[in-house]
């Protein structure tokens, strides 16, 4: 996973954040401190990262967003490479869009 350090994510997703760490504590985490070093890293395909939707209108012709169904103050989605059909990346993705985020 790919995420925004805390001086760059909003409450929200900072809270979308904490909660997949806490499901899954073996995962690889990866911060970062801009969105430029993100997409660089999403590029070269080596994580899936959660943004806010308002902030990643056109990372580039490549990335592929996909909409998580939970109920924040703001939207967020998933983002990685159209081109990534990592098996594990299609069963991540799978898995975020069924989880029923509870943040109560």
């Amino acid at each position: 996973m790919l995420f925004l350090d805390n001086n760059w994510a909003a409450e929200d997703l900072i809270n979308l954040q904490n909660k997949v760490m806490h499901i899954n504590n073996q995962m690889h985490i990866t911060y970062v401190n801009d969105l430029s070093a993100l997409n660089i890293l999403i590029k070269a395909e080596q994580g899936i990262a959660f943004g806010l939707y308002c902030l990643f209108p056109h990372l580039n012709e490549y990335s592929v967003y996909v909409p998580l169904d939970w109920e924040p103050q703001v939207d967020l989605v998933a983002i990685t490479q159209k081109n990534n059909a990592k098996r594990i990346v299609y069963q991540f993705i799978k898995f975020i869009q069924e989880f029923n985020f509870d943040f109560n």
